[in-house]
């Protein structure tokens, strides 16, 4: 009878020992889940949080589209047409631009122009862009197209100039640059004054219809628009341009220096 009971006992006992360690099993189990479960979910809101934080503060993208299209004219009465497109979409951080020019002068062939540039923010108000620009010039008898490596900068200088500075390395090692900026300046809401300066820089030009080296041409004038809305801005212009003649070549007579004063009117519009 003692044998039994302590045979009985001795089972029972063991058989709790066994539950408990499994009961203790499973809750490790529970727990390691709930661990893996709160990680997932931790991460999971983490991310979010992060994608949300990035939206917020300039993980956003934009576009913005301006039209430009003016005549202007010389004391001579001398005439032309200039169209400008450009667009830009992107970020805080990293932007895609177009650009695209046309000019028609009386009397004289077109000329056009686009670019396609990377821009990548490096500094506050400040990117550096690199890209292509491709050019045709309908006067010239040859090599009308002509294709240029573009590098530079565009952003806002101190006083809020907006500015821009771009090296270009073409064919026929013609390496040239340009520079230019403009200012707002507020009369109201809505009437606003605009002076700018730009100038282009030849260092060095072979091909057939060669420009002569250093200042190829300066423009300085006031715009006046009145900001009808944000989108459509009619505008005058009075600016003084000079224009360095080219070089004698084979393919090109020599011409001498132009420099008058141009008025003209215009309309831009933004989308």
């Amino acid at each position: 009878m003692r044998t039994n009971t302590f045979y009985f006992a001795f089972v029972a006992s063991t058989s709790l020992m066994w539950s408990t360690s499994s009961f203790a099993q499973d809750m490790d189990l529970h727990q390691q889940h709930d661990v893996i479960a709160n990680t997932q979910i931790d991460q999971s809101v983490e991310a979010f949080d992060h994608k949300a934080h990035a939206k917020e503060h300039g993980g956003q993208n934009y576009q913005l589209t301006t039209i430009e299209s003016k005549w202007t004219q010389n004391k001579s009465g001398h005439g032309a047409v200039q169209s400008e497109l450009e667009t830009w979409f992107g970020g805080d951080i990293h932007k895609i631009f177009f650009r695209a020019a046309h000019e028609k002068a009386e009397s004289e062939q077109s000329s056009y122009s686009s670019e396609l540039l990377y821009s990548r923010n490096i500094a506050d108000f400040w990117d550096m862009q690199a890209g292509v620009r491709y050019r045709y010039d309908d006067a010239k008898t040859t090599d009308k197209d002509q294709v240029d490596a573009v590098v530079g900068l565009y952003g806002m200088a101190q006083y809020f100039f907006e500015t821009e500075a771009y090296l270009y390395a073409g064919q026929d090692q013609r390496w040239s640059m340009s520079l230019h900026s403009e200012r707002d300046i507020l009369l109201t809401q809505k009437l606003i004054v605009q002076p700018y300066v730009g100038a282009d820089i030849v260092l060095r030009d072979q091909s057939k219809f060669a420009e002569k080296s250093g200042l190829s041409s300066v423009e300085a004038g006031l715009e006046t628009r009145y900001e009808i809305s944000k989108k459509f801005m009619p505008f005058i212009d009075v600016s003084y341009q000079y224009k360095k003649g080219v070089k004698e070549t084979p393919w090109q007579a020599a011409t001498a220096t132009d420099k008058d004063w141009y008025y003209g009117a215009g309309l831009r519009v933004k989308f």
